[in-house]
Protein backbone atom coordinates (compact mmCIF):
# COMPACT_ATOMS: atom_id res chain seq x y z
CA UNK A 1 0.00 0.00 0.00
CA UNK A 2 1.32 3.35 -0.71
CA UNK A 3 0.94 6.08 1.10
CA UNK A 4 1.66 9.80 1.21
CA UNK A 5 3.09 10.48 4.45
CA UNK A 6 3.97 14.30 5.22
CA UNK A 7 7.77 14.91 6.69
CA UNK A 8 6.94 18.29 7.97
CA UNK A 9 7.14 18.33 11.59
CA UNK A 10 10.44 18.25 11.85
CA UNK A 11 12.77 19.16 14.60
CA UNK A 12 15.35 20.12 12.00
CA UNK A 13 12.54 22.89 10.79
CA UNK A 14 13.68 26.50 13.44
CA UNK A 15 10.07 26.56 13.86
CA UNK A 16 9.49 23.36 14.75
CA UNK A 17 12.40 23.51 16.62
CA UNK A 18 11.39 25.86 18.61
CA UNK A 19 8.10 25.08 19.20
CA UNK A 20 9.12 21.42 20.60
CA UNK A 21 11.80 23.92 22.81
CA UNK A 22 8.86 25.81 24.30
CA UNK A 23 5.99 23.29 24.71
CA UNK A 24 4.01 25.46 21.83
CA UNK A 25 1.12 23.45 20.37
CA UNK A 26 -0.17 26.22 17.66
CA UNK A 27 2.91 25.79 15.03
CA UNK A 28 2.81 22.38 14.93
CA UNK A 29 -1.19 22.28 15.04
CA UNK A 30 -0.70 24.83 11.53
CA UNK A 31 1.49 23.02 10.32
CA UNK A 32 -0.69 19.35 11.36
CA UNK A 33 -3.70 20.95 9.47
CA UNK A 34 -1.92 22.47 6.35
CA UNK A 35 -0.30 18.74 5.91
CA UNK A 36 -3.95 17.25 5.95
CA UNK A 37 -5.45 19.85 3.79
CA UNK A 38 -2.71 19.03 0.90
CA UNK A 39 -3.59 15.32 1.24
CA UNK A 40 -1.51 13.92 3.27
CA UNK A 41 -2.47 10.69 4.83
CA UNK A 42 0.45 10.24 7.36
CA UNK A 43 1.71 12.89 9.22
CA UNK A 44 5.27 11.70 10.08
CA UNK A 45 6.87 13.54 13.79
CA UNK A 46 10.65 13.57 14.13
CA UNK A 47 11.76 15.68 16.92
CA UNK A 48 15.48 16.43 15.33
CA UNK A 49 18.61 15.01 17.49
CA UNK A 50 18.16 17.77 19.69
CA UNK A 51 14.12 16.91 20.96
CA UNK A 52 14.44 12.82 21.27
CA UNK A 53 13.40 12.67 24.50
CA UNK A 54 9.99 10.99 25.64
CA UNK A 55 8.09 14.18 26.72
CA UNK A 56 8.87 16.12 23.68
CA UNK A 57 7.95 12.91 21.49
CA UNK A 58 4.80 12.76 24.05
CA UNK A 59 3.79 16.20 23.68
CA UNK A 60 4.22 16.32 19.70
CA UNK A 61 1.85 13.37 19.96
CA UNK A 62 -0.45 14.42 22.08
CA UNK A 63 -0.98 18.53 20.30
CA UNK A 64 -1.10 16.92 17.07
CA UNK A 65 -3.65 14.37 17.70
CA UNK A 66 -5.87 16.89 18.93
CA UNK A 67 -6.48 18.60 15.29
CA UNK A 68 -5.63 15.74 13.26
CA UNK A 69 -7.17 12.09 13.05
CA UNK A 70 -4.86 10.65 10.33
CA UNK A 71 -2.12 8.03 11.58
CA UNK A 72 1.30 9.06 13.10
CA UNK A 73 4.60 8.54 11.99
CA UNK A 74 7.16 8.78 15.09
CA UNK A 75 10.77 9.14 14.23
CA UNK A 76 13.82 8.78 16.87
CA UNK A 77 16.46 7.28 17.54
CA UNK A 78 15.88 7.32 21.43
CA UNK A 79 13.67 3.81 21.68
CA UNK A 80 12.67 5.40 25.32
CA UNK A 81 11.25 8.64 23.44
CA UNK A 82 9.82 6.52 20.00
CA UNK A 83 7.68 4.19 23.26
CA UNK A 84 6.25 7.53 25.11
CA UNK A 85 5.09 8.37 21.41
CA UNK A 86 3.92 5.16 20.35
CA UNK A 87 2.12 4.95 23.67
CA UNK A 88 0.37 7.92 23.00
CA UNK A 89 -0.88 7.71 19.79
CA UNK A 90 -4.59 7.31 19.80
CA UNK A 91 -4.18 4.27 16.82
CA UNK A 92 -1.62 2.05 15.50
CA UNK A 93 1.17 4.04 14.43
CA UNK A 94 4.16 3.58 12.01
CA UNK A 95 7.67 3.64 12.56
CA UNK A 96 10.34 5.41 10.30
CA UNK A 97 12.84 3.58 9.79
CA UNK A 98 14.46 0.08 11.12
CA UNK A 99 17.33 -0.87 9.04
CA UNK A 100 19.27 -4.64 9.57
CA UNK A 101 22.98 -2.53 9.67
CA UNK A 102 22.67 -0.93 13.26
CA UNK A 103 20.62 -0.10 16.56
CA UNK A 104 17.79 0.60 14.84
CA UNK A 105 16.86 -3.12 14.20
CA UNK A 106 16.22 -3.30 18.14
CA UNK A 107 13.34 -0.78 17.61
CA UNK A 108 11.10 -4.25 15.78
CA UNK A 109 10.01 -5.86 18.82
CA UNK A 110 9.27 -1.99 20.59
CA UNK A 111 6.98 -1.91 17.12
CA UNK A 112 5.51 -5.06 17.56
CA UNK A 113 3.97 -4.05 20.76
CA UNK A 114 2.37 -1.32 19.94
CA UNK A 115 1.34 -2.83 16.75
CA UNK A 116 3.08 -0.39 15.02
CA UNK A 117 4.13 -0.73 10.81
CA UNK A 118 7.23 -0.17 10.25
CA UNK A 119 9.06 1.45 7.43
CA UNK A 120 11.71 -0.99 6.21
CA UNK A 121 15.19 0.65 4.80
CA UNK A 122 16.40 -1.40 2.59
CA UNK A 123 19.25 0.15 0.57
CA UNK A 124 22.68 0.56 2.22
CA UNK A 125 23.76 3.81 4.68
CA UNK A 126 25.62 5.47 2.88
CA UNK A 127 24.56 4.35 -1.14
CA UNK A 128 22.56 5.97 -3.08
CA UNK A 129 20.69 3.95 -5.45
CA UNK A 130 19.41 4.82 -8.81
CA UNK A 131 16.96 2.01 -9.81
CA UNK A 132 15.60 -0.72 -8.33
CA UNK A 133 17.86 -2.90 -9.56
CA UNK A 134 20.59 -1.96 -7.11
Amino acid sequence: MIQTVAHNINGWDRRVAQALRQRDPEPLQRLARACVAAGAQVLEINPGPLHHTPETMEFAVTTIQQVAEIPLCLSADNATALEAGLRACRQPAMVNYVDAEGERLGLLPLAARHQAQVILLTAQRGVITIGAEE
